[in-house]
């Protein structure tokens, strides 16, 4: 199948920007038409979301809270509340609280309605390698719930994820099917661009590029055919591909990776692909951030002077950076890749990033103390690894957050304590998390995962009639 451009995809984003920018130039009614003319109701919620900005500026409050009530998809009705509620309170409007609380209450609803099928999915993908044939019929359940999805939440990233499950077990017919319902454009160009890749390195290269031809031109597919060339082993049409990069993040990023696999075959070649990275980087032309951007790129270009075997590279580009998300997480790789040379370097890194982690009640700092904490594990520096949980532990996170808690714990073999860290969870979070486990018990004894998988789904099933559905297809292969 083709898929146009108005599947979703940069049409519909270009409708929504469209929507807006009438609506902030003073053609509200103009803009209130176009948006409740489109064609579906992802696209007419995202349209209207977009008039509510226009209609505070122009003071009318009242028809910006009518447009929210009437959006049609729960995810965008439970953003433009919690919009709605924040001028309502600026102004002391009592309504404020009103509207808070149906935001929250649609948030949760939107939770419910992807929690099942992510665990289900992980589930599956946990069992791909110990049991495929009861990953597929796990997956083959999955299926039949994906096919009666209502219609007012965008369930792009489970289908997405639902689509990919799907290819990996041979499940065509499944996945084609969960692939032609993806409303959001991101999400189905992210999901062509991987399993174009993943056909690449399997052989496929007609394939992989079938599948790309299917994303909108632009950088987005530019990039995509570039990383297929790459995955080929083509590296000579890779870098005229990536020449032809319109967006210069992009271009960026891909050159970093042309000269990682170049710097087997041709040092000096690397070498000079990289330095005209570094220039480009640090001149980026046509990016609405460009400063955040040129972190991420020369991050990006440390991790492939890593990858060419060239620490003391990867140092002085660290060095010039400035203190960001980026330069962090390079250096943490830098440190794992120097330790096996020079220990004391990478625990001076290592010390350096932690006390850079000032603020742990701070989202980003305690995202980073996470990855603190996962290197300090990969690298065997247990005790440092516990130590930065507990500390984590002990503020307030997200369900979510703590499930990764769990999953260090998980790859340290303290099982006790991972446990404890998502028992008091949603038993969808609960098992989804333990699905990410499955291999760490395999580590310590083959099939083991599987029979824990099996026991947490059966536990489930006295609570929940869909895990009931999983657990009989699990209990059926284990009891063979």
């Amino acid at each position: 199948r083709a898929y146009p451009s108005t599947h979703g995809g940069w049409g519909q984003l270009a409708a929504a920007d469209a929507v807006r920018y009438l609506a902030l130039f003073g053609g509200l009614e103009e803009a209130r038409e176009l948006a409740a003319s489109l064609p579906t109701a992802s696209a007419r919620a995202e349209a209207q979301f977009g008039l509510l900005y226009p209609l505070f500026q122009a003071g009318r409050l009242d028809d910006a809270i009518q447009v929210a009530e009437k959006l049609e998809t729960i995810g965008e009705r439970g953003d433009a509340f919690s919009l709605v509620a924040c001028h309502l309170a600026a102004r002391g409007d009592q309504r404020a609280a009103h509207y808070l609380e149906a935001a929250r209450a649609l948030r949760v609803e939107g939770h419910k309605r992807i929690s099942f099928l992510a665990a289900a999915h992980l589930l599956g993908e946990a069992l791909r390698e110990s049991d495929r044939d009861a990953a597929r019929d796990v997956l083959r359940l999955i299926a039949s719930k994906v096919r009666v999805l209502p219609a007012d939440f965008d369930f792009s990233q489970t289908l997405a994820d639902h689509a990919r499950a799907c290819t990996h077990l041979g499940l065509l017919a499944e996945a084609q099917e969960a692939m032609e319902r993806i409303a959001n454009a991101l999400i189905f160009e992210d999901l062509l661009e991987e399993l174009a890749i993943e056909q690449a390195r399997a052989g496929h290269a007609g394939r992989a590029m079938a599948l790309v031809d299917n994303i909108d031109p632009g950088f987005r597919q530019q990039s995509a055919r570039a990383r297929v060339f790459l995955e080929e082993g083509d590296l000579d049409r890779a870098a005229k591909t990536i020449d032809a990069i319109e967006r210069d993040y992009n271009r960026v990023a891909m050159r970093a990776r042309l000269a990682a696999l170049t710097a087997n075959k041709d040092s000096a070649q690397a070498r000079a692909v990289l330095e005209q990275a570094e220039a480009e980087a640090t001149a980026l032309t046509d990016e609405l951030m460009p400063e955040l951007l040129e972190q991420e790129a020369l991050g990006d270009i440390a991790q492939a002077w890593l990858d060419c075997d060239a620490p003391a590279e990867a140092q002085r580009v660290l060095a010039g950076m400035s203190p960001s998300k980026p330069k962090f997480r390079a250096a943490l790789e830098y440190a794992g890749r120097v330790l096996p040379q020079n220990e004391q370097e990478a625990v001076n890194v290592l010390r350096a990033l932690a006390e850079a982690l000032t603020d742990l009640a701070d989202e980003e700092t305690a995202a980073l103390a996470e990855d603190l904490a996962a290197k300090l594990a990969e690298l065997g520096f247990e005790e440092d690894a516990r130590e930065w949980i507990g500390r984590l532990s002990v503020i307030w996170r997200s369900p979510e957050e703590r499930t990764r808690l769990a999953r260090l714990h998980a790859r340290m073999g303290d099982f006790h304590a991972a446990f404890e860290a998502v028992l008091a969870e949603s038993i969808d979070l609960l098992i989804g998390t333990v699905a990410s486990w499955a291999r760490d018990y395999d580590q310590r004894e083959a099939g083991l995962g599987r029979r824990v998988l099996a026991e947490v789904t059966r536990v489930a099933a006295w609570a929940r009639e869909d895990w009931r559905e999983v657990s009989l297809v699990l209990h059926e292969y284990l009891h063979e």
